[in-house]
């Protein structure tokens, strides 16, 4: 696959989307690398199938790792994204990014994930549940629906949705 910088629009992403072109395009002062695919990924069936997914991605990693993942309306995740890697501890993720994404690649749903790198947790963070509140608040306002939030170490999982956190 050949990669180009260049700006584009909306309408060259579709075009990019029907021939398979990986595209690398700027908006403001943050780069997206967009790689397009008539084929998705996989379908979402569930909680228990993306904690498995998800811990084998991004488990053992030693800094946490946030990703997102971008779903059509038959739950195909038609892009992933490693949009931020923290460090030990501590990372920061601004809502802009993944709506700027999400809107991209043109997706009415999405899930996002991140690790914690100790491999120990019974429950979320507190910073954890308000960040996934707030933002599923700011995605309503758009119009992009959050399927879920999970947290993976590399042999467990803790889903947000199954655990009814995803809302106040």
């Amino acid at each position: 696959m050949q990669s180009e910088k260049v700006k584009i629009t909306k309408k060259e992403i579709i075009e990019a989307i029907e021939t398979k072109k990986e595209y690398i395009f700027e908006l403001g002062h943050v780069l997206v690398k967009a790689v397009t695919s008539n084929k998705p990924v996989f379908k979402v069936e569930g909680s228990e199938q993306l904690g498995k997914f998800l811990s084998a991605e991004i488990g053992n990693y030693s800094q946490e790792i946030f990703k997102v993942l971008y779903l059509n309306i038959k739950n195909e995740v038609i892009y992933k994204q490693e949009l931020f890697a923290g460090i030990i501890s501590t990372m920061a993720v601004e809502p802009f990014q993944i709506i700027q994404t999400a809107v991209l690649v043109n997706t009415p749903r999405i899930i996002i994930a991140h690790n914690h790198p100790s491999g120990r947790f019974d429950e979320p963070s507190q910073n954890d549940i308000t960040f996934t509140q707030n933002l599923n608040k700011i995605l309503k306002m758009v119009g992009i629906e959050l399927i879920d939030s999970i947290i993976v170490s590399p042999n467990s999982y803790y889903s947000l949705a199954d655990n009814r956190l995803l809302s106040e």
